[in-house]
């Protein structure tokens, strides 16, 4: 919600930021008293600092979360899971319909503010979540005579055969809840209408479709979020592989799908609020991380091929997210990095950068656990 600039030797004390932080929370606060913003329940302030020589001092980490602003008005909310159990039960039991428990669940989500992005998130975090959807799902269709297919609707219908995709076996749950009028639904696949700009450097073995849901209201806000299970496409290392979502409103976010096997052969599974343009793809660095008996800690980084070039920094984090021990070294195809033994050590964190001029890192990978 706001930026503190300095000039070169200047120092920033508490009372700065304090009373940086207490004008924009006032400004934040009197958008969404005017209904130019949503209105929250809680807002939390993360802290990070950009060094005035990027070349020499690398920016920090965002501190923890801290909470800055609660409206307890609202009172504590049911835990979703919670309240999807009850709608399910209540069809389950013969007490309501799946097109009462439908309407039950939009306006519990309505009442409480949560959205269709925040109970996917749910959904990831609560497996019987995910799953209670899906027998409401069941149930709805049935009830309404829905129908729900998945096809191809390219123009050669050999791009997704070629790269190992077979629609037969893609499965979908939460489609006939987003059903308009209770028409029949189906799911779309084609080749990305356009060519996307992305990194070759970066996404690797590369798949560009455009996935989109026929029958339904809208298809940029569905009002259920949807479930996809489908094979991981061909020449992609399962293990390695991530979903570039290319919103329509330019905007990109990593889905990290949850890999299963089924007679040795690798399926992904990822949850969807809207549909567009979507990249499948390898990253191009894996990372292994293990405590030695000696107590020293290695790493292991594997690079996806030698066209990675720049700089590899590895941090170790303690308990707070505090960096204890860094390491910068050019990428090569593997490194083997050995961290002397802290007991303190708790994370890995690899950052891939370009150079050390550019502002923005290449990729933060997520931080590993030290077992």
């Amino acid at each position: 919600i706001g930026y503190i600039g300095g000039s070169k030797g200047q120092l920033i004390t508490g009372n700065t930021v304090k009373r940086e932080l207490a004008s924009n929370l006032n400004f934040f606060l009197g958008l969404v008293e005017n209904g130019q913003r949503e209105k929250f329940n809680q807002l939390y302030v993360e802290i990070a600092s950009i060094p005035y020589d990027i070349e020499k001092y690398l920016p920090s980490d965002r501190s923890p979360k801290v909470l800055l602003y609660q409206d307890t008005s609202y009172g504590k909310p049911v835990e979703p899971s919670v309240k999807v159990d009850e709608i399910i039960d209540s069809v389950t039991n013969g007490e309501t319909t799946a097109t009462e428990a439908l309407e039950n669940l939009l306006s519990y989500m309505e009442e409480t503010q949560i959205s269709n992005e925040n109970l996917a998130k749910e959904m990831i975090r609560e497996s019987s979540i995910s799953e209670n959807i899906a027998v409401l799902d069941e149930k709805y269709m049935h009830e309404n005579n829905i129908s729900v297919s998945v096809k191809n609707t390219e123009e050669n219908n050999n791009y997704l055969e070629e790269r190992g995709i077979d629609l037969n076996e893609v499965k979908i749950s939460g489609a006939a809840l987003n059903s308009d009028e209770n028409k029949d639904v189906a799911l779309t696949f084609s080749k990305a209408s356009n060519e996307l700009s992305t990194d070759s450097s970066f996404y690797k073995n590369s798949v560009e479709v455009n996935i989109s849901m026929e029958g339904v209201e809208n298809n940029q806000d569905l009002k259920i979020p949807v479930t996809i299970t489908m094979p991981t496409p061909s020449g992609v290392i399962p293990e390695r592989m991530r979903i570039l979502h290319l919103h329509n409103d330019g905007t990109k976010e990593t889905i990290y799908p949850k890999i299963t096997y089924v007679d040795e052969k690798a399926y992904m599974t990822f949850i969807l609020t809207n549909f567009s343009d979507f990249v499948f793809y390898n990253e191009p660095i894996s990372v292994e991380v293990a405590k030695l008996p000696s107590g020293k800690i290695k790493t292991d980084i594997l690079l996806c091929d030698s066209e990675i070039s720049g700089k590899i920094i590895v941090n170790i984090y303690d308990a707070n997210e505090r960096v204890i021990d860094r390491r910068i070294v050019d990428a090569s195809e593997n490194l083997y990095i050995t961290f002397e033994a802290n007991a303190k050590a708790e994370k890995v964190k690899v950052i891939w950068l370009e150079d050390l001029s550019g502002l923005l890192p290449k990729y933060n990978f997520v931080a590993t656990e030290i077992k």
